[in-house]
């Protein structure tokens, strides 16, 4: 690669980050409240929610999480087989 490609490239990068410094300078900070994650405030409309939240956080293989983790996936993909 020339000297001049190199040139080119460095500027064109620098430029990149200077164009994204600006854009994130222009967005208003977050308050100390707002809250990032709202997946705990829904309101859940599906039966087995409670199961679902519980088998998140257990680390061994049950026979239970797997049903519910396999009925989630089923209403989530409407009865379509999935794609490997």
């Amino acid at each position: 690669m020339s000297r001049v490609a190199k040139l080119a490239a460095a500027a064109a990068f620098g430029g990149l980050l200077v164009a994204a410094a600006v854009v994130s300078s222009n967005q208003p900070p977050l308050s100390a409240g707002t809250e990032l994650s709202v997946s705990e405030q829904m309101t859940p409309t599906d039966p087995d929610f409670a199961q679902l939240k519980h088998c998140r956080t257990i680390a061994v293989p049950d026979p239970q999480c797997d049903a519910a983790w396999e009925a989630e996936r089923q209403r989530f993909f409407h009865g379509r087989d999935r794609q490997p």
